[in-house]
């Protein structure tokens, strides 16, 4: 059930296990993904997908993997959708590939994660892929047997259909973090905000911040490929933002994965509901307040009570 197949291979230098997995939906749709665990799972782990942005590759957010994955985590990068789709689908593959994987690691004992994951994982994503994944965790996807227990979106840009996606938010609620950059002229924070402030009318854990100077581009380390990438987010700039000041990529890339690992420490790893879990929330959002003060992050809100 679920499964396609899987190519395995161990990659000695980063200390991780990596395969492709093929899934398919039963209609013809395939929906690839990426996995990268840790070479040795000794307890069970918690599982983040991750959905690529629009137009964008799975390995462009292969950053994100190598500072999670050793910190104890199986990561999924979908590569579905290669390079351009629709976010309600991609949400869609983002809940067949949690149910398949989850699936397979109970059932199948040749799988490689076979009795390795805890019961929580969450929905990550950049642009299309952040609309993607706060989609995902809509009740309009109570079909499936498993849930995102958190959400984390990069980028996310308000539409018609993701504010009607989140109309009605699965129960459990996740908790869910979100970081916009202020010199995004492809999806700027002014597309952002309502989406956190329709957030506030849902009881869940919630943090948002701006990158100082963030751009789209440098939500994704794509080396090569950034000096196209910036020509092309210019483009979409009016004309009073051209050539405005962009943060160094690696910044905006360090303070993405070190926020998301925090934030997913406190939302996989803590008993919920718990003091500890309650700690380690108000820990991120005093992180984020450090950040604030060396003027690399602004706009910062969040409500958080687990108790």
């Amino acid at each position: 059930m679920y499964l396609q197949s899987i190519a395995l291979a161990l990659v000695a230098m980063t200390s991780a296990l990596r395969w492709d997995l093929h899934l398919e939906d039963g209609t013809g749709h395939e929906i690839p993904v990426h996995m990268v665990a840790p070479d040795d799972i000794k307890e069970e782990v918690p599982l983040m997908l991750f959905m690529h942005g629009d137009p964008c590759m799975w390995w462009w957010y292969e950053y994100i993997a190598n500072y999670v994955v050793p910190n104890g985590y199986v990561v999924g990068l979908m590569a579905s959708y290669e390079p351009t789709g629709e976010p309600k689908n991609m949400a869609f593959d983002m809940r067949y590939a949690l149910d398949a994987i989850v699936y397979q690691s109970k059932q199948n004992a040749t799988f490689p994660l076979y009795q390795k994951l805890s019961q929580r994982a969450a929905a990550v994503g950049h642009s299309a892929g952040s609309n993607a994944a706060l989609m995902s965790v809509s009740s309009k996807f109570a079909n499936f047997s498993n849930k995102f227990a958190a959400v984390a979106s990069f980028a996310p840009f308000e539409t018609p259909s993701l504010k009607e996606y989140l109309h009605d938010i699965q129960s459990p609620l996740p908790s869910v973090f979100m970081l916009s950059g202020t010199s995004d002229c492809m999806c700027p924070p002014k597309g952002s905000v309502p989406i956190y402030e329709q957030l506030l009318s849902a009881s869940v854990c919630k943090f948002y911040g701006m990158v100082v100077n963030g751009s789209h581009c440098h939500f994704a380390d794509i080396y090569e490929l950034d000096n196209t990438c910036y020509h092309v987010e210019e483009a979409t700039c009016p004309s009073s933002e051209k050539n405005r000041t962009i943060v160094p990529r690696q910044t905006q890339l360090n303070v993405t994965k070190t926020l998301l690992l925090q934030f997913l420490d406190a939302s996989l790893k803590d008993a919920s509901g718990s003091a500890k879990q309650q700690q380690d929330f108000d820990d991120l959002t005093a992180s984020m307040n450090t950040l604030r003060n060396r003027n690399i992050l602004t706009n910062i809100s969040s409500s958080c009570k687990v108790q």
